[in-house]
């Protein structure tokens, strides 16, 4: 909505994936912004890089285990930009 006082911008810069394998690790990085509504001001700016593996153990089929890498990395890269959120003195 256009309530809040601040505004959450993320974007995907980069997605690395492996084309073969029986491991897939995927590279991640993403720019995270936020601004103060109110001013416009940036209270944080950001360059978030995470990766995620799978193995056959975790899916057979390549391209699950690749669903499941990209996955993976984009859960340590929430998980990433959310902590840097919550260390903000807000």
């Amino acid at each position: 909505g256009t309530d809040g006082n601040f505004e959450l911008s993320v974007r995907v810069t980069s997605l690395s994936k492996p084309v073969f394998g029986t491991t897939f690790t995927v590279e991640m990085e993403s720019a995270w912004s936020m601004t103060k509504t109110s001013d416009r001001s940036v209270v944080l700016r950001k360059s978030v890089k995470s990766s995620g593996t799978a193995t056959m153990g975790d899916a057979f089929a390549a391209v699950t285990r690749l669903r499941l890498a990209v996955e993976i990395a984009a859960r340590e890269n929430i998980n990433q930009g959310l902590k840097a959120i919550g260390e903000l003195n807000l």
